[in-house]
């Protein structure tokens, strides 16, 4: 039986594996002896640099933080998560607060898990004007869900969330008050599966009164995880939606 100072060592330690847990790294309860993985850079992107909303961006290439320790038996080439180079993000600091994870008591407690695999995602230019049709939505002021969605030229739905009740605040997406929800999908219209969900979102969601209702400007990418390390970019432009707020709820 554990000592009352070793358990507090122990539940002090579990605090720092928050960052790797919220990117998606699972830890199993176990010996720890799955853990053979080691993390780091995967692949090489070549290095280009693209002008973006914030920016001219270099990506680096994917990296794969493992934390406690990946599986050996697990193949991860499908992205989990996004870096955001236009905004300031690289994999210098992705390895040391994977290293720092690495090197935490706790991990002797933990299992493996297959990982956080890290793509670069880089902003899509605009869409032409007139080549997607929008509709928006709410769910009312109970859950303040607004959902914006898409149809394109080539007959593909797009459709992705923002709610101040529960919204993720990240410092990719600009939309005060309205962050988004973690949800998404583009697809063929015709299919009804819910296919992949967003690893991603970057630019920028305004809303303003007009008359008796909340209007919103969106501009953002989706980031959708590929086989391989890659991503596909999904873009979102529409000035003026109306998507069935109420002026009372626009909080500007």
């Amino acid at each position: 039986m554990r000592d009352a100072s070793s358990i507090r060592s122990f539940v002090a330690a579990l605090g720092a594996l928050a960052w790797f847990a919220a990117c998606g790294g699972a830890a199993e309860r176990g010996d720890g002896s799955g853990g053979t993985g080691s993390g780091g850079a995967i692949a090489a992107l070549g290095g280009q640099s693209v002008g973006g909303t914030a920016g001219a961006a270099t990506c680096e290439g994917p990296y794969l933080a493992c934390g406690c320790g990946c599986c050996g038996d697990i193949v991860q080439d499908v992205p989990t998560s996004c870096y955001y180079p236009e905004y300031g993000d690289g994999l210098a600091e992705i390895a040391m607060r994977d290293a720092a994870t690495k090197s935490m008591a706790a991990c002797a407690h933990a299992g493996c898990s297959a990982g956080t695999l890290f793509a670069c995602c880089l902003s899509a230019p605009a869409e032409a004007p007139g080549s997607a049709q929008y509709t928006g939505s709410y769910s009312g002021p109970d859950s303040m869900i607004v959902r914006i969605s898409k149809t394109d030229a080539n007959g593909n739905c797009g459709t992705f969330s923002l709610s101040p009740a529960g919204g993720t605040t990240l410092p990719s997406l600009s939309a005060p008050h309205w962050p988004w929800w973690r949800d998404g999908r583009f697809a063929p219209c015709t299919e009804n599966a819910q296919g992949s969900r967003p690893i991603g979102i970057s630019g920028a969601v305004a809303h303003y009164v007009s008359g008796s209702r909340c209007l919103f400007d969106v501009h953002v990418t989706l980031f959708f995880g590929l086989p391989g390390s890659s991503v596909r970019p999904v873009r979102f432009d529409v000035d003026g939606l109306d998507v069935g707020v109420p002026s009372s709820e626009c909080w500007e």
